[in-house]
């Protein structure tokens, strides 16, 4: 009976040597599995790092879009502005040379004008010459 005891605690002295040596060759990986976790980690920082990064930049750029469109609206209302200076500039152009013959009719009529107005004034006398 001691016999058969003494086999058992044998055999379960070599199981627990078996899990002990099971546990070490385990906990022998556990700093390679450390190491690579902590790789892991500073992997995701770097990702946080450029996603931020990237987000700044896309809001700076979607900034500068803001900007441009601004701009453009500004640009896009001088050019109405210069479109209808250019047509009031070709409305006067095509007015002048009217105006023009008008004053020259206008100067036409007071000179006739002005002739009478003498001839009324100071009419010829015959003979005094």
């Amino acid at each position: 009976e001691l016999e058969n005891e003494l086999l058992q605690a044998e055999e379960h002295n070599r199981i627990s040597m078996n899990k002990l040596s099971s546990f070490r060759e385990k906990e022998k990986v556990i700093p390679a599995l450390m190491q690579k976790i902590e790789l892991l980690n500073d992997d995701i920082t770097k990702y946080k790092k450029n996603s931020t990064m990237l987000k700044d930049g896309l809001l700076h750029e979607q900034n500068k879009a803001k900007v441009l469109a601004v701009k453009l609206a500004t640009v896009k209302q001088d050019n109405q502005i210069a479109e209808k200076k250019l047509a009031l500039y070709e409305m006067e152009k095509r007015a002048v040379p009217m105006l023009n013959h008008i004053l020259d009719e206008l100067n036409t009529e007071v000179i006739r004008n002005k002739k009478m107005q003498r001839t009324v004034d100071h009419p010829r006398q015959k003979g005094r010459c």
